[in-house]
């Protein structure tokens, strides 16, 4: 066939569709629910997985679809200790229910995925047809499964979750997100019982996010010299 007839061709060629939010929890639930209940995580029924709480950290792992329908894992602890901004609220995320990752690592490799990479180099999956779906997630996962469960073992206890925050300091990716680890850092020093550090912390970071209503801080202070 020549090569015009070809392009034109692919024109009209069909793709496939998106999958459905329910195919979608479905190949999430069939394929991730049994890998990770072997270190504990339980399915909400959507996108995430959760642990038990164990002094005050619970592990979390997230499948998150975002641009272009692609997904990302995103594994990270979550602290029944760590205020929360809401408004000009405090807000803590206690309960199986309420548990999202605060320190995170994700899958993503890069923030731009206009490559010649291919989705598992890039570290997202695709969402464009379940046949797809399917492979996708299940490579990806077989591919950082070790790498997750390390992670969320290290930052099980508050040392090892220091650790991790200190070596995201620099990372612009993770400091653009909210809570950014110096944050998550500031209450884990004062929970670890060097409430000076934390607090030392917590004001270079109220420096630096202006936009802050001042009695917001004054409200983490507060809280953060309460652990």
């Amino acid at each position: 066939m020549p090569v015009i007839l070809k392009f034109i061709s692919s024109l009209f060629k069909k793709h496939p569709e998106p999958v459905s939010a329910e195919t979608l929890r479905r190949v999430l639930m069939e394929y991730i629910s049994p890998e990770v209940s072997k270190i504990g995580l339980e399915w909400n029924g959507k996108n995430q997985w959760i642990g038990p709480a164990e002094d005050g950290i619970r592990k979390v792992l997230k499948h998150q679809v975002g641009k272009g329908l692609m997904g990302t894992f995103i594994w990270g602890m979550c602290y029944d200790f760590l205020p929360m901004v809401s408004g000009k609220r405090i807000v803590l995320q206690r309960t199986f229910k309420s548990a999202r990752p605060q320190l995170f690592q994700s899958s993503a490799t890069t923030d731009s995925f206009l490559n010649k990479k291919s989705n598992l180099e890039n570290g997202v999956t695709s969402t464009w047809g379940e046949k797809e779906c399917r492979k996708s997630i299940s490579k990806l996962f077989d591919k950082r499964k070790v790498e997750i469960f390390e992670w969320l073992e290290k930052g099980k206890t508050i040392d090892g979750s220091i650790e991790i925050a200190k070596s995201q300091f620099d990372d612009k990716v993770y400091n653009t997100h909210w809570p950014n680890p110096k944050y998550v850092a500031s209450f884990l020093f004062a929970k670890k019982g060097d409430r000076t550090k934390g607090m030392e912390m917590l004001m270079e970071i109220e420096n630096e996010r202006p936009s802050f209503e001042p009695e917001v801080f004054e409200k983490l202070k507060k809280r953060l010299l309460e652990l």
